[in-house]
C-alpha cells in the first residue's frame, strides 16, 4: 500500500508545489518588479526560479517530462496571475491612502478602505466596462509601464497585452528550459 501512496505523492507533489509555489513566486515577483523595474528581466528570473523549484521537486521522480512541463506551466500561470492580483490590491490600497491623510483616525481609515474598493471597482467599470480584477487588468493595459529605473513607456493597450503575452511566454519558456535541461541531464 505504501508503494501506491508513494506513487500518488510523486504525482501530487508537483501540482501542490505549482499551486503554493506559484502564489509565493507571484508575491516575490511583485516585489521584484518594484525593486528591479527592468522590462522582461523579471519574467526570465521568475521562470528560472520556477524551473529550479520544479527541478528540485522532480529530482529522482519517475514523473514524465510532459507532466513536469505541465507543472511548470501551471506554476507560471499562477505566479503571473498572483503578481497582477497583488498589483490590483496595491492599487486599491494606494487609492485609500491618497484619500486620507496620515493623521486620520483608525476608524476613519477602516471606513475609507471599505469604501475605496467599491469606488475603485466603479471607476474600472466606468473606464473599461468591467469591475474588479478584470477591470483592473484592462485599465492597467492602457497605462504607461516602467521599463527601467525612472523610465516610463507610454503604449497603447494592444502593445500592453502583447507585452503581457511575451512576459508569460518568457516565464514559461525559462521554466521549461530549466526543467528540460534537468531531463536531458538525467537521460544522458
Amino acid at each position: 500500500m505504501s508503494g501506491k501512496n508513494n506513487a500518488v505523492l510523486q504525482f501530487v507533489s508537483p501540482v501542490l508545489v505549482a499551486l503554493g509555489g506559484g502564489i509565493l513566486v507571484g508575491a516575490i515577483a511583485f516585489l521584484l518588479i518594484k525593486i528591479i523595474p527592468l522590462l522582461l528581466v523579471v519574467p526570465i528570473l521568475i521562470g528560472t526560479a520556477i524551473g529550479f523549484t520544479m527541478k528540485k521537486v522532480l529530482k529522482g521522480s519517475p514523473v514524465s517530462s510532459l507532466f513536469g512541463t505541465m507543472a511548470v506551466i501551471l506554476m507560471s500561470v499562477i505566479s503571473y496571475g498572483t503578481m497582477h492580483f497583488i498589483e490590483y490590491q496595491d492599487f486599491k490600497q494606494n487609492v485609500s491612502e491618497h484619500i486620507l491623510s496620515d493623521s486620520a483616525p483608525k476608524f476613519l481609515s477602516n471606513l475609507v478602505e471599505a469604501v475605496a474598493t467599491p469606488f475603485v471597482d466603479d471607476f474600472f467599470e466606468m473606464k473599461t466596462g468591467h469591475a474588479g480584477f478584470r477591470g483592473y487588468m484592462i485599465f492597467s493595459a492602457g497605462q504607461p509601464i516602467r521599463a527601467g529605473f525612472g523610465k516610463m513607456i507610454d503604449q497603447g493597450s494592444v502593445v500592453a497585452w502583447i507585452l503581457r503575452l511575451i512576459e508569460i511566454t518568457l516565464i514559461i519558456s525559462a521554466g521549461i528550459f530549466v526543467i528540460r535541461s534537468h531531463s536531458n541531464a538525467v537521460n544522458k
